[in-house]
C-alpha cells in the first residue's frame, strides 16, 4: 500500500475525500489528514510518504509552498492539487515544483479514482524499476570483489593479455585509474614475530586478526588502491595501484615508496605491532605490466609462491563454476594453462589433472546432479597423455561446454550444503583457533564468497558463526564441575578471561560464573571472570 497525505482546510472536503473515496481498493493508505501545510511538512520529514493530495490555497503554508518545499529538498514524494477554478492560474505557476496532476472543486469521485488509478501505476513501475535496482545493486556487490580478485590475479600471473580487455576492466573496477599512466607495484607486507604476537599481546582468536587486517586495507584507500594477492602467514603479497600520479617515472617511485611508508606507519600505530613493507617491483603503469609478463616469468621467484597463486586463482575458479560464470572459469583455466612454460608438458598436464580434480570433488559436495553429468568427460589418463596446448583447450572447452550446456544444473549448487560442512568443520575444530582462510581451502572456495554465502544464508558472518559455536560448547562444558570457568574459557581458545566472560554474557546475557550459579546452580566459587 502506498501511503497518502490529505491536506484542506476545508473540513467537509476533507471528510468527502476520506469517506467517499475507496482509498484501499485504488492501493492507497491515509497516512494522515491536515488542515495545514505546517503539519503536511511535520509528516513528510517523519515518515516516508508517496503522495500529498493538498488544497493549492490554505491559510498559511499553502500547496504551492508544500510543492516548493518538496521539490527544493528532493523527497521522492508525488504532489497532486486540489483546486477551484480561481486557483487555476496557480497551478500553472507550480509547473516547475513538478505537481502531478490536478483535481478541480467540486471534486467528482470519478475524477479523483482516475487520477489516482494513473499515479497507482506509475508508482507501481517506478517500484519495480528500484526493486531491480536494488537487485542490480546486490548482485554486483556480490561479484565486485570476486572480479577485483580475479582481475588483479589475472594480471599479476601474466594470463591477462589484452589491452583492451586490460582497459575495460580497469574502468568497470577502478575507473579512476588510467591503465598506461597510474604507477602500481607489488611489495611483500610482512608482521613481524607473527606467532608471538598472535600468542602473546593479540588478545583475540587468529581470525578475528585477519579480519582486522583485511578491514584496516579496506580503509587504508585514500591515495591508493591495496590488494592482497596471497596471505602466507605473517606475509602478504600485495599489489598496490597509486590513485594519484606525478610527473616523472622517478616521482611516481618515491610516491610509491611513501604510500608504503604511510601503510606501515599506520599499521604498527593501529596494531601496536612491528611491520615492514618491501616493494618486490615497481610498474610504470599497468600495462607495463602486462609487457614485462610477455618476457619474462620473475613476478614470484618461487615454486612455493606460485603455488600459492595458483591455489588462490583454483578458489575463484571454484567460485565462479558456483556462481554460474562457467564461460569465465574456462577462461581463467585456459590463459592459466598457455602462460606456463611452454616446454614443460607434465607441469601443464598435471594442473589440469589437479584443477579437474578439485571441480569433480567441489561439483560432488556442492552439486551432485552436475558431477554426474560431467563424470563421462574427465578421463585423467588421457589428460596425462596429451601433448601440445590445442588439445589440452580442447579437452578444457569439451568439459567446460558440458557444464555450460546444462545451464539448469549449473543453477542448482546446494548452498545450505556448503554452510552444513563449514559448520561440521567448525565444530571438529571447535578447540582450536578456527581461520576462514583455512575453512575456504577446506571447501575450496574463495574466502570472502564463502563469508557472503554464509551472510546470505543465515545472516551471520564466519566470525560470528564461529563465535556462537564456541559459546555453545562453552554451555556443554560450564556444566561439567571439574573445569574452572577460566579453564573453559582457555580450552574454547580464548586468551583472557574477560574476553570470553564478555563474549559469552553476550550470547547468554550472563556472565559464565552467573551462568553456572543461577541457571545451573553449580556454583564455581570466585568470580574469576570479570
Amino acid at each position: 500500500m502506498y501511503k497518502i497525505i490529505i491536506a484542506d482546510d476545508e473540513k467537509f472536503i476533507q471528510d468527502g475525500l476520506v469517506k467517499l473515496v475507496d482509498w484501499k481498493s485504488l492501493g492507497f493508505e491515509i497516512a494522515g489528514v491536515f488542515d495545514d501545510g505546517t503539519e503536511v511538512i511535520e509528516c513528510l520529514n517523519s515518515m516516508p510518504i508517496d503522495v500529498v493530495f493538498t488544497d493549492v490555497k490554505m491559510k498559511y503554508i499553502s500547496g504551492i509552498d508544500i510543492a516548493r518545499y518538496i521539490y527544493d529538498n528532493k523527497i521522492p514524494c508525488k504532489v497532486v492539487f486540489i483546486s477551484g477554478y480561481k486557483e487555476f492560474d496557480l497551478i500553472h505557476q507550480a509547473i516547475k515544483y513538478n505537481v502531478e496532476d490536478y483535481v478541480l472543486k467540486p471534486s467528482k469521485v470519478e475524477d479523483v479514482k482516475n487520477v489516482f488509478k494513473r499515479i497507482r501505476i506509475d508508482l507501481d513501475e517506478k517500484s519495480k524499476n528500484l526493486e531491480f535496482g536494488k537487485k542490480v545493486e546486490a548482485r554486483w556487490a556480490e561479484l565486485k570483489p570476486i572480479l577485483e580478485e580475479q582481475f588483479i590475479n589475472e594480471l599479476v600471473m601474466g594470463t591477462l593479455h589484452d589491452k583492451n580487455s586490460l582497459q575495460q576492466k580497469l574502468q568497470m573496477l577502478y575507473p579512476e585509474i588510467n591503465a598506461e599512466q597510474n604507477p602500481c607495484m607489488i611489495a611483500d607486507f610482512v608482521i613481524t614475530d607473527y606467532d608471538e604476537f598472535i600468542l602473546g599481546e593479540w588478545k583475540y582468536g587468529k581470525d578475528q586478526f585477519d579480519e582486522a587486517i583485511y578491514n584496516f586495507i579496506k580503509i587504508m584507500d585514500n591515495e591508493c588502491y591495496c590488494h592482497v594477492i596471497y596471505k602466507n602467514k605473517e606475509q602478504l603479497r600485495m599489489f598496490i595501484m597509486a590513485k594519484k600520479l606525478r610527473e616523472t617515472w622517478e616521482e611516481n617511485m618515491k610516491l610509491c615508496n611513501e604510500i608504503c611508508e604511510s601503510f606501515v606507519g599506520q599499521f604498527q600505530e593501529v596494531f601496536h605491532v612491528k611491520a615492514t613493507i618491501t616493494p618486490v617491483r615497481y610498474y610504470e603503469s599497468m600495462v607495463c605490466i602486462m609487457d614485462h609478463n610477455k618476457n619474462s616469468r620473475e613476478v614470484f621467484v618461487s615454486k612455493t609462491e606460485i603455488g600459492l597463486m595458483l591455489k588462490e586463482q583454483k578458489k575463484i575458479i571454484m567460485t565462479n563454476i558456483m556462481m554460474g560464470n562457467i564461460s569465465t572459469a574456462k577462461k581463467m583455466v585456459i590463459n592459466i594453462l598457455l602462460s606456463m612454460d611452454i616446454n614443460d608438458i607434465k607441469c601443464k598436464t598435471n594442473f589440469l589433472i589437479d584443477i579437474f580434480f578439485n571441480i569433480s570433488n567441489f561439483l560432488q559436495e556442492n552439486n551432485q546432479a552436475l558431477y554426474m553429468r560431467v563424470q563421462p568427460y574427465l578421463d585423467y589418463h588421457n589428460i596425462l597423455n596429451l601433448e601440445d596446448d590445442s588439445h589440452m583447450v580442447e579437452v578444457c572447452n569439451q568439459i567446460f561446454d558440458v557444464m555450460k550446456s546444462n545451464e539448469a544444473m549449473s543453477a542448482q549448487f546446494d548452498k545450505s550444503s556448503l554452510v552444513n560442512r563449514m559448520m561440521e568443520y567448525v565444530d571438529l575444530h571447535i578447540y582450536d583457533d578456527i581461520n576462514l582462510e583455512d575453512v575456504a581451502n577446506e571447501l575450496f572456495i574463495s574466502s570472502s564468497q564463502l563469508n557472503r554465502i554464509l551472510k546470505k544464508q543465515i545472516g551471520e558472518t564466519f566470525l560470528q558463526l564461529v563465535t556462537k559455536r564456541k559459546m555453545e560448547k562453552a554451555a556443554e562444558l560450564l556444566r561439567d564441575p571439574q573445569y574452572k570457568v577460566y579453564q573453559v574459557g582457555e580450552r574454547l581458545g580464548y586468551k583472557t578471561p574477560r574476553h570470553f566472560s564478555k563474549l559469552f554474557q553476550n550470547f547468554s546475557g550472563y556472565y559464565p560464573n552467573q551462568y553456572r550459579n543461577e541457571v545451573l546452580k553449580l556454583g564455581d566459587g570466585v568470580n574469576e571472570e570479570r
